[in-house]
């Protein structure tokens, strides 16, 4: 008992290093970006980078989330769980093939008549490769976590890649390479090749992808479940990434791109605190599987209620910090702008809902209920657009930021409400010993 817990702290404690490195890198990637080379190209540079984490997320289509639910069944049977992997990675590939051949001619003949292609026309480019390349670490890094190595998992994330190229960008600054958007994105295009190279070495050794998918093709695994349920997680996370995209591309051609890199690194130091979020919902997954699968409503309520006290306990000081002194975390990335501050208040205010209740949606998807997240998100997405569109030119940054952060709790406070209903469980701290009691003293 003591060493299964040892190792489960060891794992938590690996995992929030990991997840806390790179929940910092693309603050300090953006923040070499707004000292040397101005508020103007911060704004690009997010506006590029928004649509790579977008494409990057998207073009899995839901395999690098149901990859943790379906190869976490099988932790013995390493042929069924690479199946399950290298489908995934066949997915993605092919994904991004018919994307790149709708991009890449839309970019070369229409680019040159949009402002905004300029002087981001190198990053644009780079930004398909990397896409790609970060698109595949997300399926591998799934796979980890499946394998409960969360740590694994967190290596391959696109923060800690943009963590690894800021070390690289501020190199050739001290070796006198000057700086543009185009130099950044090729630091963020090698280091990320570097480590899904890798990341396929250390998966597949020396044996290579195409080789085993040969091998597995003999489980005779079917994939019809996985497929739909990866389908139900690229609703959920399209709905998302259309926000995030509606966001950049509005504020942008509305207030400006100085606005939208102001936006845009409020809400990166404000994502910050929900850093936390991030290690308990990679620590924890297979855990909460297990005890639905096996009925336990007692133990899936205490790791609700224990992953939701964490991730708040992780994130208080960063929210702590962000509201008594907000223009301290936004000075490190330079002189604030007036207002700036304001952004920063409120986008926590929202993260700190988001951690409290943000294990409600993973656990849902655990349970199977994929198809009652993709609604909530479908519903509360489909009204955020425009919402969005309508307070940015009534009220300019700070309505992008009271509708984003109406979003957050919206939308967590629905997955709260739905495992109460289909799970009978409470997804926040303290809950457990309560929602015990409200049974009558029933474990099951």
């Amino acid at each position: 008992m003591s060493d299964a817990r040892s190792s489960h702290m060891g794992q938590l404690a690996g995992a929030g290093l990991a997840r806390g490195l790179a929940a910092s890198g693309t603050v300090i990637l953006a923040t070499i970006v707004s000292r040397f080379l101005g508020p103007d190209a911060l704004g690009q540079f997010f506006l590029v980078y928004t649509l790579v984490v977008s494409v990057a997320v998207l073009i899995p289509r839901g395999c690098d989330r149901a990859i943790v639910r379906f190869a976490g069944r099988h932790a013995s049977q390493e042929a069924i769980q690479l199946r399950y992997l290298t489908a995934s990675l066949q997915r993605t590939i092919l994904t991004w093939l018919m994307l790149a051949a709708i991009v890449v001619p839309a970019l070369f003949f229409l680019g040159p008549r949009f402002s905004l292609y300029g002087e981001m026309r190198g990053a644009l480019w780079l930004g398909i490769f990397i896409a790609l390349v970060m698109g595949l670490c997300g399926v591998i890094g799934g796979f980890e976590i499946a394998k409960k190595n969360p740590i694994g998992g967190a290596l391959l994330q696109l923060g800690f890649t943009a963590l690894m190229s800021s070390a690289v960008v501020i190199l050739l600054h001290g070796l006198g390479v000057k700086l543009s958007l185009t130099v950044i994105f090729s630091c963020l295009a090698a280091v990320s090749l570097a480590t899904c190279g890798l990341a396929f070495r250390v998966t597949f050794g020396r044996e290579g992808l195409s080789v085993a998918i040969r091998r597995v093709a003999a489980a005779g695994t079917d994939l019809g479940d996985f497929r739909t349920s990866a389908n139900a997680f690229l609703v959920t996370q399209g709905g998302i990434q259309l926000q995030q995209i509606a966001v950049a591309i509005i504020m942008s051609a509305l207030i400006g791109e100085v606005a939208l890199g102001q936006f845009k690194l409020a809400e990166r130091f404000a994502l910050l605190a929900s850093f936390s979020l991030t290690v308990v919902n990679s620590v924890y997954p297979g855990h909460v599987a297990e005890a639905f699968y096996e009925g336990d409503l007692k133990r899936l309520q205490k790791w609700a209620s224990c992953m939701s006290l964490l991730a708040l306990l992780g994130a208080l000081p960063v929210v702590l910090t962000g509201l008594m002194r907000p223009d301290f975390l936004l000075g490190l990335a330079g002189d604030p702008v007036a207002g700036t501050a304001s952004l920063l208040r409120i986008l926590l205010i929202a993260q700190v809902v988001n951690v409290m209740t943000g294990p409600a949606g993973l656990i849902l998807q655990m349970a199977g209920l994929e198809a009652s997240v993709r609604r909530v998100v479908l519903v509360v997405s489909s009204i955020s657009v425009p919402l969005i569109a309508v307070a940015i030119w009534l009220w300019g940054t700070v309505g992008a930021a009271l509708v984003v952060a109406g979003v957050v709790v919206v939308q967590n406070l629905s997955f709260v409400v739905l495992n109460l209903r289909k799970l009978k469980i409470v997804a926040l701290p303290f809950s457990a010993g309560v929602m015990y009691r409200l049974r009558g003293g029933r474990g099951r």
